[in-house]
């Protein structure tokens, strides 16, 4: 469920995955499914946050769009490193992620996207996607069953600003613009 206060919009900045890590994606939500775990992310949602613009202002988000098309993001190299499927405890929840390297360029792109958009991270960055946050029991995500697969290093070509829309069929992430990525 989405906590949104009345009139507000909830956006994001992040990059989507390649197409060629799709059908493993698809195979790790398929075991969650089978599993039984709820709350699972639906493959078209698959992502990597980079920055969380959070709740805001509807009357605003025209401003923000109209920020990020200008912006030229300038970088020596992006390069995603895939590192580990991760199972993610809280006292509610647990989390299956895929995890990324942080790295130089990646740490600067996040700290410039935060101070563009006056948004003050509040937790380090860890590269990483979501499969799943759900209440269950912990002895349910076993991390052993998810070993053998790995997602693809790669570097992205563009950067999306994303609005999260709840809707009868669950929380679906909208396309709001794209920025090409420019490697010197």
């Amino acid at each position: 469920m989405i906590n949104q206060p009345k009139n507000t919009r909830r956006l994001f900045i992040g990059f989507n995955l390649p197409d060629s890590d799709l059908e493993i994606c698809e195979e790790v939500l398929k075991n969650l499914k089978d599993r039984g775990i709820n709350n699972i992310t639906k493959l078209a949602n698959i992502h990597i946050t980079l920055c969380f613009l959070g709740n805001v202002k509807s009357e605003l988000v025209f401003e923000i769009i109209q920020k990020f098309d200008i912006q030229h993001f300038e970088l020596d190299n992006l390069k995603f490193k895939f590192n580990k499927f991760q199972v993610k405890y809280s006292t509610k929840r647990a989390m299956l992620w895929a995890t990324y390297f942080s790295n130089k360029e990646l740490d600067l792109l996040h700290e410039i996207t935060h101070q563009t958009f006056g948004v003050k991270p509040d937790h380090k960055f860890s590269p990483h996607v979501t499969f799943c946050r759900s209440r269950v029991d912990k002895t349910i995500l076993n991390i052993h069953d998810f070993e053998g697969l790995k997602l693809s290093s790669f570097s992205p070509s563009q950067l999306c600003l994303f609005e999260t829309k709840a809707t009868k069929k669950g929380v679906q992430y909208e396309l709001l613009s794209t920025q090409k990525l420019i490697f010197e």
